[in-house]
């Protein structure tokens, strides 16, 4: 019972630990998206900005194409799940089990869309 109890512990301080990793990026980004630039670059780091900058969302989306961006980014997500399904079913459809490149072609497609498919 003491071995099971010490192993979850273990086990809920390792995912912890793997949570604060896969976050500290996105806590980074924020952030850094609301200091000035001084204090991005400021020596020693400074981990929280002294006064938040909110000017830095109205500016990025008033000085900068932003729109176009977004655009941009919309048009390669289309094409890309488009061509994604497309060869999908080609490859699916051309005979899957019968030929062995097709059978190959489409796990691989397909485990590029879906990993947890096998």
């Amino acid at each position: 019972m003491k071995r099971k109890r010490i192993s979850h512990l273990f086990a809920f301080v390792l995912m912890l630990f793997i949570g604060l990793i896969m976050v500290f990026p996105l806590f980074w980004m924020v952030r850094s998206s609301v200091m000035t630039q001084s204090e991005i670059f400021r020596k020693p780091m400074q981990w929280l900005p002294e006064r938040i900058q909110w000017k830095n969302y109205v500016d990025i989306m008033t000085l900068r194409p932003f729109a176009r961006w977004i655009c941009n980014s919309a048009f390669i997500v289309v094409f890309n799940v488009l061509g994604t399904m497309l060869t999908c079913g080609i490859f699916h459809g051309a005979g899957g089990d019968d030929d062995p490149f097709c059978d190959t072609a489409y796990t691989a497609v397909h485990d590029m869309e879906d990993p947890s498919w096998n």
